[in-house]
């Protein structure tokens, strides 16, 4: 069962404090991060799972040189972290991932993030070989101006990652910590109890036409421009088309995306159609 989030980056990237955001509170910790393991307890109106988190570090050039010996010990370049996790060792691990956060040091701009994205592919690829609906995530750490925003969220675009980072939007869109909780909710997590149940397909949740536009999720940057085989203008114009209705419809498929994924009880997918039904068209819903 895919239950357990990755969180990965290199050291300094901001991945403890985006624990501690989305959880409370973390577990002490000294020396390298890579091996923490957390859970992380979800629950809104719709469901309540808890999941498995893992962290993992990997260095970049330089880290040596600039990092206390204690910050480094036993963590690997980024191109050896993702080999050992593509072998056939790490296939238990893999197939228990549903997403993928990769943290973004402040201060990173496209020369930094697109050589790692490149060598992450591989992992990628596994991912999608083995019919994976999880989501990559990638979290920036600290301020960034809108224009490297823009560029870095063109990066991760192409190789299959929505871009994260702390700006405020002036469309009034999800942002920062947030958004990455969104993102990873909208999941629809099972537990093991959940996973035993065989739920019942609402007529109104399972539309074709409604569940065919949920999927992926409509943030542009979470579609994979290569595997659409598009040219780098047809790209361009694919994302500013999705941008253009990003804002109004974002929330109606992030709730599909729970109700396709998820094991609601009756109750909890009379409420979550209402809520579909009242965005869609616009009015008040009897009895909501």
């Amino acid at each position: 069962m895919r239950n357990k989030i990755l969180i990965v980056g290199p050291p300094g990237s901001g991945k403890l404090t985006m624990l501690k955001e989305l959880m409370g509170a973390v577990s002490p910790v000294t020396g390298s991060h890579s091996g923490i393991v957390e859970e992380y307890h979800i629950k809104n109106k719709y469901y309540e799972a808890r999941v498995g988190v893992w962290v993992d570090e990997f260095l970049l050039d330089g880290d040596v040189e600039q990092l206390t010996p204690d910050r480094v010990e036993g963590l690997a370049s980024l191109q050896e972290w993702s080999h050992t996790f593509c072998s056939m060792e790490a296939k238990e691990v893999r197939d228990s991932i549903k997403a993928v956060v990769f943290t973004l040091r402040q201060g990173s701009d496209v020369a930094h993030l697109e050589p790692q994205l490149k060598l992450l592919e591989p992992l990628v690829g596994m991912l999608d070989s083995d019919n994976w609906d999880g989501s990559l995530l990638c979290l920036q750490k600290g301020h960034v101006s809108p224009e490297l925003a823009a560029q870095l969220d063109a990066v991760c675009f192409d190789y299959g990652f929505e871009y994260i980072n702390h700006l405020v939007s002036e469309q009034g869109e999800t942002t920062g910590y947030d958004r990455l909780q969104e993102a990873i909710e909208v999941l629809g997590w099972e537990t093991q109890d959940e996973a035993k149940q065989t739920p019942v397909p609402d007529p109104v949740l399972t539309s074709p036409t409604l569940l065919a536009r949920s999927s992926p999720s409509l943030h542009a940057s979470s579609f994979d421009a290569r595997s659409l085989s598009l040219s780098p203008a047809d790209s361009d114009m694919l994302k500013g088309l999705l941008n253009d209705d990003l804002d109004n419809f974002q929330n109606i498929f992030d709730k599909l995306k729970i109700a396709r994924n998820s094991n609601l009880s009756d109750e909890q997918r009379t409420r979550l159609a209402n809520d579909l039904a009242e965005q869609l068209i616009g009015g008040e819903v009897p009895g909501h």
